[in-house]
């Protein structure tokens, strides 16, 4: 242990003090970047590593100790991170952080691989809430497309899948202005996206997926709930 870790930091005694749990991701004097959890109760290996692992963070070494904390104790995990995700990792930080919050505190996401989303395309919680109520609506229309099939496409190609989520916010976000001239756009983009994709499965899972934002006409997504609804013209999908 360092000394520094023998200390909490200013901005993790505030959020402890307010929930159960915080995290946080730092770079030492070598620029080897550490991910630290804390909590008022043991981290069990068996559920931190596989959420890492489908995050997609690969991890080095793991040490957990305690700190003392006014009448109580904070337990403390560090994890060191692979050098060459430290990019990644920076430009994904708060969104990795309140990932781990919302799985580790109130899971509302399965813990699957499709989280890598994060990490490749900056992708907030919230949009993967919306990604799972996607994918098994798509599965409901077209059962032969598996949830681990559709998973693993949408990894694959997660610059499409980002651009998916782009259109939806387009198309019903109501803070967008001139959303026509928008969606046509994003449309286009999508469409030379998809041009070079030549699996047939892929192209059909991602389509669909497409299709189904293009046909949805309304969806209470915007309005915050902790289940997500949406409706959809499903005559109009081919």
């Amino acid at each position: 242990l360092r000394s520094d870790d023998l200390t909490l930091p200013e901005s993790i005694v505030k959020s402890l003090q307010k929930k159960t749990f915080a995290a946080e991701i730092i770079t030492d004097k070598d620029g080897v970047p550490y991910l630290k959890l804390y909590g008022k109760q043991h981290f069990l290996l068996s559920q931190i590593v596989p959420l890492l692992k489908n995050i997609g963070l690969s991890v080095h070494s793991e040490i957990s100790y305690e700190i003392p904390f006014k009448s109580s104790r904070v337990y403390v995990s560090r994890y060191r991170i692979a050098n060459e995700q430290l990019e990644e990792i920076e430009n994904t930080q708060k969104n990795i952080l309140e990932l781990l919050e919302t799985m580790l505190c109130n899971p509302t996401l399965p813990n699957t691989a499709l989280l890598q989303l994060t990490l490749l395309e900056n992708i907030s919680p919230r949009e993967l809430e919306l990604l799972f109520a996607l994918l098994a609506y798509e599965n409901q229309l077209v059962p032969a497309f598996n949830e681990a099939t559709m998973t693993n496409i949408l990894i694959k190609h997660h610059s499409v899948t980002k651009a998916l989520l782009e259109y939806f916010n387009i198309k019903f976000n109501p803070l967008i202005k001139y959303r026509k001239r928008e969606l046509d756009k994003m449309e286009d983009k999508i469409e030379s996206m998809l041009h070079p994709i030549t699996h047939i499965t892929e192209d059909q899972v991602i389509r669909m997926l497409f299709e189904i934002i293009q046909q949805m006409v309304r969806t209470n997504y915007f309005l915050e709930k902790s289940a997500i609804s949406f409706k959809v013209h499903t005559d109009k999908i081919e």
